[in-house]
């Protein structure tokens, strides 16, 4: 009788380590739909009794995100014979076929315009514009693309620093933090916002006032480099002769330098969300807007700037 148990508990444990698959049955479904880069045998069967490791092996690359694929159950059950004992002794069962979908995020013309869009909104305060309007419009509708599945970021970069006269955006796509997908789109951006004009006609040579000017909110396609904040004309002269209602641009008036030549000035140099700062020596006299050379300093070389600030400069990249 010992040797009888001895033996019984022998066959036991080979059948338990060796053989446990052994009368499983895996059933293929008809159609199937699966997010990742491949697909397992359980996104596609069901196996009974139950097994996590066999749902679990992987058996081929899933189609492109969104996209369909046809493929043989024959094929794979060939494939995972050759590749793993363990489906030597498995009764196979279900569709011949199996039509498999992957899921994935899908990016209309809609979504990417609202992309820019959103962008726009937050980043309102580059434009140092008060109550500013940007809405994006593209000069083409981009196709419509599906990403995989997973976390979405976008990261958005405009062609223009100046954001409402930008006419091309560059988005990087990614999920789960891999870069999956660059696209540039053109288009226009309608801008409105508050802009000065003249309340009357200003001959050339007046000295600004409060009553010479006033602020309509226009749009600003048209535009080249209007001026925005009354406080900026008071007192400045008009360089030539304006007629009610046109708009008052920065060429029209003559500003004093922001900037003068031999005075020690403020340089910034960003890099993304880098930002560093040193003392320079301004060469020449500088408007808004204007580049200028500037001596850095510490070092003695001298390096192109662009005056946005009385004693201000920042480095141009």
């Amino acid at each position: 009788m010992r040797t009888f148990g001895k033996g019984f508990l022998f066959l036991l444990l080979l059948h338990f380590f060796c053989g446990w698959a052994v009368g499983m049955e895996v059933r293929f479904k008809g159609a199937a739909t699966v997010t990742g880069e491949f697909f397992a045998l359980g996104d596609i069967a069901t196996l009974n009794p139950s097994s996590s490791e066999l749902a679990s092996r992987m058996i081929y690359r899933s189609p492109a995100p969104g996209k369909k694929m046809t493929y043989k159950t024959g094929e794979i059950q060939s494939y995972l014979k050759q590749t793993d004992d363990d489906f030597a002794e498995v009764v196979w069962a279900g569709a011949k076929t199996i039509n498999i979908i992957r899921e994935g995020i899908v990016i209309t013309p809609e979504k990417i315009a609202g992309i820019i869009n959103e962008y726009l909104e937050k980043n309102r305060q580059r434009t140092q514009v008060e109550n500013i309007h940007m809405e994006f419009i593209p000069s083409r509708q981009p196709k419509t693309f599906t990403l995989p599945k997973g976390k979405l970021s976008c990261r958005v970069l405009p062609a223009d620093s100046q954001l409402y006269r930008s006419k091309s955006f560059n988005i990087t796509f990614s999920v789960d933090g891999k870069v999956e997908k660059n696209l540039a789109v053109r288009g226009n951006i309608k801008a409105t916002a508050p802009v000065v004009v003249a309340a009357a006609d200003i001959p050339r040579g007046t000295l600004l006032s409060d009553s010479d000017i006033q602020v309509v909110t226009m749009n600003l396609d048209r535009l080249r480099d209007p001026c925005f904040f009354p406080q900026q004309l008071r007192g400045q002269k008009v360089k030539r002769n304006l007629r009610q209602g046109a708009v008052i641009e920065k060429s029209m008036v003559a500003f004093p330098p922001l900037v003068k030549r031999g005075e020690l000035i403020t340089v910034t140099a960003k890099n993304g969300g880098l930002k560093v700062t040193a003392t320079g020596i301004a060469k020449s006299n500088g408007k808004e807007g204007e580049t200028i050379r500037v001596k850095n300093s510490g070092s003695g070389k001298e390096i192109l700037c662009k005056v946005v600030g009385p004693g201000m400069v920042m480095v141009e990249f």
